[in-house]
Parts: C-alpha cells; sequence; structure tokens
C-alpha cells in the first residue's frame, strides 16, 4: 500500500529508513542493511521466518544505497544500478523468474541502470537512468516497460495505481481509479496506459507519492496537493467525503520538503525538522498522542531534527539527523523496533545509523492519556530498568509509571536510564501532555416516552460542561440515528453511543445507553374518494404508515362489493369500505379505517397546468388534466394558428392559438366542461442567453444560438477541438441554432433549435450518448434522440426532457441515476421508468429529479444522504415520489442536496447539510423536503457541490453554505448556515452554481462569477462578457 521512493543513486550513501505493511528498514551509512518486525514471507531478509523486535543484519548485503519495501517484501538499490529483492514472490514481485518465496536477497533478473525504485502490496516500478521506466508482479514477474514515457525524474506507486513525474512538471497517472486517484476522468473509470493529469492545481510538482486509494504531490513551494480517496481524512482538507478527482490543496500546511504515505495516512517532513501527518489514526500512527482521525495536518508529538520519513500500513518511522530512528503506531509484529506493544508517540529504536553499534535508548509508549490520570510504559534496549520523573510538579505527580495530572496545564514527564558498566546513559526522553478538565455525560434523553418502529425520536444528550454530543448507533439493525434523530427499524435493543471530541479545554466525554424498541403504531389514510357510478367500478386506495399492505372488504356488500382495490357498485347509496392491516413481529394491528364512496356520477373540471412559449415553426409540449384523472383530448380552435397532436402543439403562424380540452366523462364521471387556452405564437424563436456550471469550467449561450466557453478543459469538455485550458470565453466553432446548454463534471451538452442534443467532453462512461466511449473535443449529436425541450446534466449522466413530458437518460448509472431499473451504464438514452407528463428536469452528482405538471416531484439516484427526499437513505434506480411537497415552481440538483421553488416564492431543501447548504441555520442532513427560513420572493435556484444560491424577483441573489473558496460572493470564506445577499449585484436573470464556483446571468448579457477559478478565490463577483 505505500509506495515509496528510494532516491537517485549518489556517490555517497545518505541513511534512510523505509516500512512495509508491518515490518521496518534501515539503511546504514556504510552501505549495510538492518530490519526488524515482522517476518513470515521472509521480508527482513535473514535466512529464517522468526519475528524481530529489535534490528538485525540482512548478511551479506553491502554496496547499497536505498531501499524499499512492498507490504511484505522488501527491495534493495546497488551502487550499480541493479537491484535485490527478498520476502513475497506470489505474485513475481522479485522478478527472480519464480513466484518462491525468499529468505534472503535475490537479484531482480535483467535489471541494470535502474536510478530509483517505487515499490507497493505486490508490485514494483522502477526508473531508470534513461528516464524511462519499467514495472512488474501483482500478475507477472517478467519486466516490462511501461509506454509512453520518457524524461521521467521521479516515480510512485499506491496499491492499484501509479504515478510518474515528468523533468517538464508532467504528472502522469494509470491504474485504478475507484476514488478518483489517477486526478483524471471519473472515479471507477480505469487506464491501463499513462495519461497525463491536466488541472491547472498541479503545476510546480517537485515529487510525488502514492498512497492505498489516493495521491499526494508537493509543490516546489513547499504546499502539498492531494486527490482521490478521503475515507479516512487521506487528503488532509478537513473533507470527509470520497472520490475526489479534483486535485486541491492541504490547506495552511506550507514549507514540506518530503512525505512518506502508505495505506491511509500521511506524514510530512517539513523545512524546519518538524513532522505533520494525517489520515486514519487507528493505531496512533499519527502520533499525535491520540487515536482519533485526523482530516487534517497534526503535529507529531515532540518531534524535531528529522531527515526523512517511512510509513508502513499502520506504523510510521523517522530518522533523524543525529542518525537515530524513532517509530510510532502499530507494534503488533514489533515493528517498532522497541517492544510488543502499540505507541501512540514517537519512540527510539535502539539503532544509529551512522554508527556501527547499537546503543541503549529508552523506549516508550503513552498507554492513555484521554485522562488525567494515565499510564506509561518505558523499556530500555539494555533491559535496564527506566525510572520516571516528572519536570513539572505543579501540574502533575509520578508514581511509578502511573502519571495524575492535578490541574489543567503542560505535564511534562521525564524517563532515564542511568546505565552500568556495560551500557552508557540513555538519552532522556521526555513526553509532553496537556492536562485538561474532565467532563461526562449525564444522559441521553428521549423526546418520547418510548422508541416504538416506525417513529422518529429526537435524542439530546449534554455534558456537564455544555457541549452537545454526537450521536451514533451501535445497532443500526434495529435503529439509526441521524443528526439527533433516532429512527427506529425493527424491536430489540437499540443501543446509543454520545460521544464528544477531545479539545484543547476538555478530555473526551462518552456515554452508552440502550432503549428497548417496542412494536410500532400503525394507522391506514385513505386516498382521495373515487366517484363511482351505478353499474360502474373504480379503484380505492389507502396506504399504512409502515408501509405494510393493506386489505380491503366491504361493510355494505347490498351497494358494493370489493376485490383487491377494485370496488364495484351494485345499486344507488353509499358504499362503505373498510381497510385493515393485520401487523407483523415490528407493528401492532392497526386501527380499522372506513371510506364512505356516494355511488353517484361525479363531476369533473379539466386544468391547464403548463403552457408552452411557441414561436412560428416551433413545437411545445402542453399539459391539460381533469380531476377525475381520466384523460383530456385536446384539439385546437385555430388550426390555421396551431395544430394539436397528443401532448405537443405546433406553432404555423403568427397569433392567438386557442387550445380546447375535453373530457366526455364515463360511468362514472358527468362529462366536463370544455377549457380552453390561449397562446401567442410568435414570429421567431428567440433564444434566451443562459450560463451551465460544471465542475470546473463553464458554459454560456448567446442569444444568437452559439455558445461560448471558459475553465478546464482537460478532456475537451470545451468544445474547441484542444485539451488546452483557458480563462477567458471562446465561441465553440461550428455551433449554432442552440436554445439551451448544461455541463457536468467534465463534459458539455447542448439542445439545439430542433430538438436534437450535441454533446462533448469526457466520455469514460457514455455521457455523450453517442454510442461510444470516446472522449470528444467537438459536438458530437447524441444518438437516436430527437424532439428533446431541456437538458440537465449531472457529474457523470446526461438527462433530456422530450415534448412528450417523457424523460431519457444517459451515462453513468452506478447508483441508479438514470432511473431505467437498473445500475449498468448506458452509452445511448434510455428511457426513464414511470415517468410522464414531466415539465422540466435537474440533475445533481449522482441523482435525479423530474418536475411533472401537477407540481409534484419525483426523484432516483443516489440517496446517501436522503438527497431524494423520500424519508430514507436507500438509492434508487427508478422514480419515487417527494412525499409532502406540491406545488412546485423549478428544481435544482447538488452535490448530494436538492432544492425546490414553490409557487408561492418560498423554496424548500433537503440531503446533504454538512457545510450549512440547506440553510435551515444547522448543519444536520434532512431525508425530508423542509422550508428554509424567511426566504421568500425566489423565481429560481441553484445547487453547486456544497453551497446554494436562489435568485429573487427583484432581480438580487442570495446564497449560502460552503465557502472557502468565496463561493457565496459576501467577501469572505467563511461558510454560512443561513441565506446572505451576494452584495453589490442586480438585474440578474439567471443563476448556476458549479463545483465550487458561482454565476450569475445579468440582463445586459454579461456574466458575473466568484469563487474558485484557476487556483484562486474570487469572493467577490467579477464580470466577464460573454456577448
Amino acid at each position: 500500500m505505500l509506495c515509496l521512493l528510494v532516491p537517485t543513486i549518489a556517490s555517497a550513501v545518505t541513511p534512510m529508513v523505509a516500512a512495509g505493511g508491518h515490518h521496518t528498514v534501515a539503511l546504514k551509512s556504510n552501505g549495510t542493511v538492518v530490519a526488524w518486525g515482522r517476518n513470515d514471507y521472509g521480508q527482513l531478509g535473514i535466512g529464517n521466518t522468526n519475528i524481530y523486535q529489535g534490528p538485525v543484519a540482512v548478511p551479506g548485503l553491502t554496496g547499497v544505497v536505498a531501499v524499499t519495501a512492498g507490504s511484505n517484501s522488501t527491495y534493495a538499490l546497488k551502487s550499480d544500478g541493479t537491484v535485490v529483492g527478498w520476502g513475497n514472490n506470489d505474485t513475481g514481485q522479485l522478478a527472480d523468474g519464480t513466484t518462491t518465496l525468499r529468505l534472503s536477497p535475490v537479484a531482480v533478473q535483467g535489471l541494470v541502470g535502474v536510478a530509483a525504485l517505487a515499490a507497493c502490496d505486490s508490485h514494483v516500478v522502477a526508473l531508470k537512468s534513461d528516464g524511462t521506466v519499467v514495472s512488474w508482479g501483482i500478475t507477472s514477474s517478467t519486466l516490462a516497460v511501461v509506454p509512453g514515457l520518457s524524461g521521467i525524474i521521479t516515480v510512485a506507486t499506491g496499491a492499484t495505481h501509479s504515478i510518474a513525474l515528468k523533468s517538464d512538471g508532467t504528472v502522469f497517472t494509470w491504474g485504478k481509479n475507484d476514488y478518483g486517484q489517477l486526478g483524471v476522468g471519473s472515479p471507477g473509470v480505469d487506464f491501463f496506459s499513462p495519461v497525463a493529469i491536466q488541472q491547472a492545481e498541479l503545476s510546480g510538482v517537485k515529487t510525488v507519492a502514492a498512497g492505498l486509494n489516493f495521491s499526494v504531490a508537493i509543490k516546489y513551494d513547499g504546499t502539498v496537493m492531494t486527490w482521490g480517496n478521503n475515507a479516512h481524512g487521506e487528503l488532509g482538507n478537513r473533507w470527509r467525503t470520497t472520490n475526489n478527482v479534483f486535485v486541491s490543496p492541504v490547506p495552511g500546511l506550507t514549507g514540506v520538503t518530503a512525505v512518506a504515505v502508505r495505506g491511509s495516512h500521511v506524514v510530512a517532513l517539513k523545512s524546519d525538522g518538524t513532522v505533520v501527518a494525517w489520515g486514519d489514526n487507528s493505531n496512533g500512527e499519527v502520533g499525535d498522542g491520540t487515536t482519533v482521525t485526523r482530516y487534517e495536518p497534526a503535529p507529531v508529538n515532540g518531534l524535531v531534527g528529522v531527515a526523512s520519513l517511512a510509513a508502513g500500513t499502520a506504523h510510521s518511522v523517522a530518522r533523524k539527523s543525529d542518525g537515530s530512528i524513532v517509530a510510532w503506531g502499530a507494534n503488533g509484529y514489533r515493528q517498532l523496533g522497541n517492544g510488543n506493544t502499540d505507541s501512540l508517540v514517537p519512540l527510539v529504536v535502539g539503532t544509529n545509523l551512522t554508527s556501527a553499534y547499537t546503543n541503549q535508548a529508552i523506549e516508550s509508549k503513552l498507554i492513555a492519556s484521554d485522562s488525567p490520570i494515565f499510564n506509561i510504559n518505558a523499556t530500555a534496549s539494555s533491559g535496564l530498568p527506566v525510572v520516571f520523573t516528572t519536570l513539572t510538579p505543579s501540574v502533575c505527580t509520578v508514581s511509578g509509571n502511573t502519571v495524575t495530572g492535578t490541574t489543567t496545564g503542560t505535564c511534562t514527564i521525564a524517563a532515564n536510564q542511568a546505565g552500568n558498566s556495560i551500557y552508557g546513559a540513555a538519552a532522556q526522553w521526555t513526553y509532553s501532555v496537556l492536562i485538561r478538565s474532565t467532563d461526562s455525560i449525564v444522559a441521553i434523553e428521549l423526546s418520547a416516552p418510548a422508541l416504538t418502529v416506525g417513529s422518529r425520536t429526537t435524542a439530546t444528550a449534554t455534558t456537564t460542561t455544555g457541549r452537545s454530543p454526537y450521536l451514533q448507533s451501535q445497532t443500526p439493525s434495529v435503529c439509526m440515528v441521524h443528526g439527533s434523530t433516532i429512527l427506529p427499524v425493527s424491536i430489540g435493543t437499540c443501543t446509543i453511543n454520545a460521544w464528544t471530541w477531545p479539545e484543547p479545554a476538555y478530555y473526551t466525554a462518552s456515554l452508552t445507553q440502550s432503549f428497548t424498541v417496542g412494536k410500532g403504531s400503525q394507522t391506514i389514510t385513505f386516498g382521495l374518494s373515487p366517484a363511482i357510478g351505478p353499474g360502474g367500478s373504480n379503484t380505492v386506495s389507502a396506504v399504512a404508515s409502515s408501509g405494510l399492505t393493506v386489505s380491503f372488504s366491504t361493510l355494505t356488500p347490498q351497494v358494493c362489493t370489493v376485490t383487491g382495490n377494485t370496488v364495484s357498485a351494485l345499486t344507488e347509496g353509499t358504499c362503505t369500505i373498510a381497510a385493515n392491516q393485520a401487523g407483523n413481529a415490528n407493528y401492532h394491528a392497526a386501527t380499522q379505517a372506513t371510506q364512505n364512496i356516494p355511488i353517484a356520477k361525479g363531476n369533473q373540471s379539466i386544468t391547464f397546468r403548463f403552457v408552452p412559449k411557441m414561436f412560428v415553426g416551433g413545437t411545445g409540449p402542453i399539459s391539460a388534466f381533469a380531476t377525475s384523472g381520466l384523460a383530456v383530448s385536446l384539439t385546437s380552435a385555430t388550426p390555421d394558428i396551431c395544430t394539436v397532436s397528443g401532448d405537443t402543439v405546433s406553432a404555423i403562424a403568427a397569433g392567438s392559438c386557442t387550445i380546447v380540452g375535453n373530457q366526455p366523462g364515463d360511468a362514472n364521471y358527468y362529462n366536463a366542461a370544455t377549457a380552453t387556452k390561449s397562446i401567442n405564437v410568435g414570429m421567431s424563436l428567440r433564444i434566451s442567453p443562459m450560463v451551465a456550471a460544471g465542475g470546473k469550467h463553464t458554459v454560456a449561450l448567446r442569444t444568437d444560438g452559439t455558445v461560448v466557453t471558459w475553465g478546464l478543459n482537460s478532456y475537451g469538455e470545451l468544445g474547441d477541438g484542444t485539451s488546452t485550458s483557458r480563462s477567458n470565453p471562446a465561441t465553440v466553432p461550428g455551433l449554432s441554432g442552440v436554445v439551451a446548454v448544461a455541463a457536468g463534471l467534465f463534459h458539455s451538452v447542448a439542445l439545439k433549435s430542433d430538438g436534437t442534443v450535441v454533446a462533448w467532453g469526457y466520455n469514460g462512461d457514455g455521457r455523450l450518448g453517442d454510442g461510444t466511449l470516446t472522449h470528444r473535443s467537438t459536438p458530437v449529436p447524441v444518438q437516436g434522440l430527437s424532439g428533446v425541450v431541456a437538458v440537465a446534466a449531472g457529474s457523470s449522466h446526461t438527462v433530456a426532457l422530450k415534448s412528450d413530458g417523457t424523460v431519457v437518460a444517459w451515462g453513468w448509472n452506478g447508483a441508479g441515476q438514470l432511473g431505467d431499473g437498473t445500475k449498468t451504464n448506458r452509452i445511448t438514452p434510455v428511457a426513464v421508468s414511470a415517468p410522464t407528463g414531466v415539465v422540466a428536469v435537474a440533475a445533481g452528482e449522482s441523482h435525479t429529479l423530474a418536475l411533472r405538471s401537477d407540481g409534484t416531484l419525483v426523484a432516483w439516484g443516489g440517496n446517501r444522504y436522503g438527497q431524494l427526499g423520500d424519508g430514507t437513505i436507500t438509492d434508487r434506480d427508478s422514480p419515487v415520489a417527494v412525499p409532502a411537497l406540491s406545488e412546485v415552481v423549478a428544481v435544482a440538483g447538488g452535490g448530494n442536496h436538492t432544492m425546490a421553488v414553490k409557487s408561492d416564492g418560498t423554496v424548500a431543501t433537503w440531503g446533504w447539510n454538512a457545510y450549512g447548504q440547506l440553510g435551515d441555520g444547522t448543519r444536520t442532513d434532512r431525508l425530508d423536503p423542509a422550508q428554509v427560513p424567511e426566504l421568500t420572493g425566489v423565481t429560481t435556484v441553484a445547487a453547486g457541490e456544497s453551497h446554494s444560491v436562489a435568485l429573487k424577483s427583484d432581480g438580487s441573489s442570495m446564497a449560502w453554505g460552503y465557502n472557502r473558496f468565496g463561493s457565496l460572493g459576501d467577501g469572505t470564506t467563511t461558510d454560512r448556515w443561513e441565506p446572505g445577499a451576494v452584495p453589490g449585484l442586480t438585474d440578474v436573470t439567471a443563476v448556476a452554481a458549479g463545483s465550487s464556483t458561482t454565476f450569475a446571468l445579468k440582463n445586459n448579457g454579461t456574466v458575473a462569477e466568484w469563487g474558485y477559478k484557476s487556483g484562486s478565490s474570487l469572493t467577490r463577483p467579477q464580470t466577464a462578457s460573454v456577448g
């Protein structure tokens, strides 16, 4: 999982350390090698498989200039440019022509002229002195030249991907891309030959490194860039999201000269000899005295004077400038070289790389420090007893190896070993820890007297100091916790853990409490009473709050019968239908519900819900519905002006087009009164300018039907036939007659006036819909698509609304965002299951939304944060209704949140809320729509990755959510949890939001942009004319 680069051959041997999965290797200044730790594959190279807890020499190995290690194998680069290896060889990673493990060094066959090595789990990459690269392992012990690489100066390799840095500063990657670790394409789209990363942030790169599923680059200015998986904070950017294909800086980190990477943590060496670390800290591998995962860099406790670093799967090693070695983290295989217990802080390994002798050193491990009373264990490498004293008696005392904090402040403990006639005195070891105030959680309290299946109960817990703990379910099969809401799902014992992060002033507080979950109550609710005439039949509907199936029966058999959910009328009168639900292991039986249905014909009326703007020669959808639910037939009363076919109006001439709606009734309903709707048909198509924001590029539509683009162009998403990024708008050549545009992560889409669609950019998952997986730098037609009236683009998928109110989609489908009932990617459009009568579509990162003509909303795709609004966190591969939401007039999908504008100008939001993007004043995710407080007069909205924007009827704009790059336009980089005005911005007609960028289209045709741009932050709107 590491993948450590060993340096280029030099005339003198520089001591260094390397770490494998659970073993450690050190190169001494005399060119010999010592090793310790796990040895079941012979990875220590000493001729046996015994574990060693201290350094032992690799017999007969000399002339070494660098070492590196895979998980269970070790490699040495010799001064003559050859390589030897030992240990595990099951995939041919030793390249000796066999798959036999080796207990002693063997030569890598046929390999000469090597300048540097990078080794990982089961494969190795070697940089040759001529700048070319060879690799082996995983599936073959044969050396293979990596094609297309020359002038390479650095190589690195992770568990399943590799990186190479060219002398001109270009970074190449190849291999698996599950989490975006290649920095190209989309997560899940692999590359099996090198491809250049074309992101502006990755310039001026000095060196690179690779972890389990993420990548790191150090720039010449001492800053650090990361990308890929971030489940354990590997990227060091404070976020906790995965699948980060975008390169981003580690905030606030400067002066870095080297990094060591393996597994899911990073250790970085600064120019002043100090060390910081971040990421997974389960075994103390960050070295900050805790086991708390670090999502941003934390100083390694008390470590100074460091010259080089190494990282194992769960341990870290540092070589100091005086030749000594310290190590920390997991020690189950003695990989720390100082006993067999883990250490949360650096401990001295009993060897010096600049001396031929092993000196006495104190090896210590903090047992516990999240309490004012804790133990320290220490041993001297000589085996002589260690004595502890306090250097701060006013703050803490020591008795034996037990430290007791007596007041708040910094407690410093010293460990000493005076030596004897054989051993000299050991260097004093000191450890400083902050003695904090204690805190405790009294109880977890529920807002309801008991937990029952199907209920939603608010849980609260506070500490004695007033802090608000986090809540987590320990029994997710019985209950789930979402923020402060407990969701019981089955009977049993629900165990909730309340905990707080450690803070500078307080220790961690934690409390686990169990509650009994009993059977839930359920109620039955009938739908609208159907109209049934004598001799007629109709369906009745009712749902149980439990979701269990409801059964129906008649209480008036002389008037009506019921079969399944179909009621048949025998005669006039009142038909009474009973609905029952018997319950199950989790729910009590529901109280019987009844519905009285008058057996008589019902009245109905017709309403037009959606009317298009029409121009001569154009077509558009029209929607009308009857309150009975029966189909409405549409005709034209002005056939010389317009015609109607189904739900599509065609304009023939300028004038007033009158559409007539009729519904003749049936056995249950009288005929409806005729309804009419007038539409003004203009002389020519008027194109409304608009702007669409992609991941890091922008697409804008001019009033003349041409398109301009600017921003990142890694895959041709600017449509100009190149892959050259640019910061200024330029016209897409040869593209005209466009009426709407959309932009995804690395692709762009344009709807033409004839109802066809073109697309360009990244296409590794079929998101361009042209029947291939080939990237396109100029627009290509979407296959077999016509009659389209609107388009939308998610990160990796595309959606189109047709004039008949149906929806099609194509591209990536890993979360079901295409809505076709599968999770299979599609390279051409496929119909979305079920929804009809759709008048608008929107797409988020991995979810899709459709607004229907009756003002309701359906959604499908990814639902990890509740962004579908159906009250669950279950992905959906076909549309589901967003309940309790009506009168919607506009909708937008963000990274993992959703926004809807209602006819009264208010806004509802739901889904992910880590940065306050829901605008409700909290950071609590929501599974159901909730109104944004005090926000009115809104006409449309836009949703970015983690921020939200609203356009008001007076032409002003509001924004809220993530603001690290100035995406809110308020002149700050402070996140906002409630809507705030974008100062100085007026006369706005449309808004758009990208990953961390925001755009506003003004009435004068200019575009204001703010947020992330070309590696910098614009915290105030900046204008760019697009004609």
